[in-house]
């Protein structure tokens, strides 16, 4: 099905945009997996939201990579290495920036932890595509026209 939706001929004619919309089905994939392994652990086992964070930040950019890496961007095996080491660059900073989001929002606006997070994975995601596709999985025929 969603192969399907990604050769819509609509789509097809703007590659950009294609991407765009795989890179968002992975992305909301791996916010529901991001979202439910921190509510848990805020929730059920009271870990402390910048610790959740971490860890189900990390768990989501896991998954990212390898579904990005195979699916959005239709990466073979022979560069990797560099791609792996420049797409976790980008989260780290990715990750950087939604820890003080977090911070700032619960903290100094007094949002629930929850909202925080949602507020923090929108501004986090537009940097993570232009990271990611203009950096970590540049160049191939997967991110260019056609």
């Amino acid at each position: 099905m969603l192969d399907r939706l990604a050769n819509h001929p609509v789509l097809a004619q703007r590659p950009v945009i294609k991407q765009f919309m795989k890179f968002a089905v992975v992305g909301g994939i791996n916010t529901v997996i991001d979202y439910l392994i921190f509510s848990a652990l805020i929730y059920l086992l009271h870990v402390h939201y910048l610790a959740a964070n971490i860890v189900s930040f990390s768990v989501a950019v896991t998954n990212s990579y390898i579904l990005n890496r195979r699916w959005t961007f239709r990466r073979g095996s022979q560069q990797w290495r560099s791609e792996a080491a420049k797409f976790f660059i980008i989260n780290i900073i990715a990750l950087g920036i939604s820890e003080l989001l977090l911070h700032l929002f619960v903290e100094r606006l007094h949002v629930s932890e929850l909202l925080a997070k949602a507020m923090a994975i929108i501004v986090v995601l537009f940097w993570n595509f232009v990271g990611t596709r203009f950096w970590a999985f540049r160049g191939g025929a997967s991110s260019l026209p056609g």
